[in-house]
C-alpha cells in the first residue's frame, strides 16, 4: 500500500488539511486504496476524515494522498497555518457566542 513509506516530506498534509479530487478519468494503474480516496474526495474532505472512513492510520493516508498529489489527481486546500488557525479561532469564537 505505501511500499514501506511511513512519512511524507510535505508539511501541508496535516490531519486537518482538506483535499479534493481533480476529476476526470482515474488511470488504471492507481491502487484500490487510492481509488477509494478519490471517491471520497469528490468534495473537499480532511485527511482525518478519509482515514476514519477507510479505517486507516492517518500516516498511511498521508502517504497515499501524497502519491495522488504527485500524480495531479488531488488538490490541497487551506494549507496555510495562519489561515487554519484564524478559521479555528473564528469557529471557537462563534461557539462561545452561541452559549
Amino acid at each position: 500500500m505505501t511500499k514501506g513509506r511511513t512519512k511524507v516530506d510535505r508539511t501541508d498534509l496535516r490531519f486537518e488539511t482538506l483535499v479534493q479530487a481533480v476529476g476526470g478519468p482515474v488511470p488504471p494503474m492507481v491502487p484500490s486504496e487510492q481509488v477509494a480516496i478519490l471517491k471520497l474526495a469528490v468534495r473537499p474532505i480532511s485527511v482525518a476524515e478519509i482515514a476514519a472512513d477507510l479505517h486507516l492510520v492517518v500516516g498511511v493516508v498521508q502517504v497515499l494522498i501524497n502519491d495522488l498529489l504527485e500524480e495531479d489527481l488531488l488538490e490541497v486546500y487551506g494549507t496555510e497555518v495562519e489561515d487554519i488557525e484564524l478559521d479555528m479561532l473564528d469557529r471557537i469564537a462563534q461557539k462561545i457566542r452561541s452559549l
